[in-house]
């Protein structure tokens, strides 16, 4: 089985579930397969998202230096970018509070940067791509 199909069900999994214990959640009646369904769900998340970095790790490994070298300013620039628009916003719109939540930073920057490295196949892959 490919890599992308496996990946897309599990996304499909995952969306399903959360859509059933969204409404589950929301409604007053609690049927007796919803704690095992949580579960189960919570068990697919772990194992989908062990899945996923293990195929980062082993794409990671697989690419030259200079990607790397490349992919790792991107993602330091990305980081920077998303950092100061998230004070900029902060300053203005929030009151008191924390001003900058890095976390969200952080995530969308290493999304934009590495997430091509667990779709695609690095058989025909010869350069970095934008």
């Amino acid at each position: 089985m490919k890599r992308n199909t496996i990946i897309y069900a599990l996304s499909g999994l995952a969306a399903f579930g959360a859509v059933v214990i969204a409404v589950e959640a929301n409604t007053s009646w609690e049927p007796p397969y919803y704690f095992p369904f949580l579960i189960g769900y919570v068990v697919l998340l772990l194992g989908s998202a062990l899945y996923i970095l293990i195929l980062f790790l082993l794409s990671l490994m697989k690419i030259n230096r200079a990607e790397l070298g490349r992919r790792l300013l991107k993602f330091i620039g990305l980081f920077v970018i998303f950092s100061l628009g998230s004070l900029v916003l902060d300053e203005f719109f929030k009151d008191d509070g924390q001003r900058v939540n890095y976390g969200l930073a952080l995530g969308m920057a290493f999304s934009f940067s590495f997430f091509d490295l667990i779709l695609s196949d690095q058989k025909g892959r010869n350069h970095y791509e934008m």
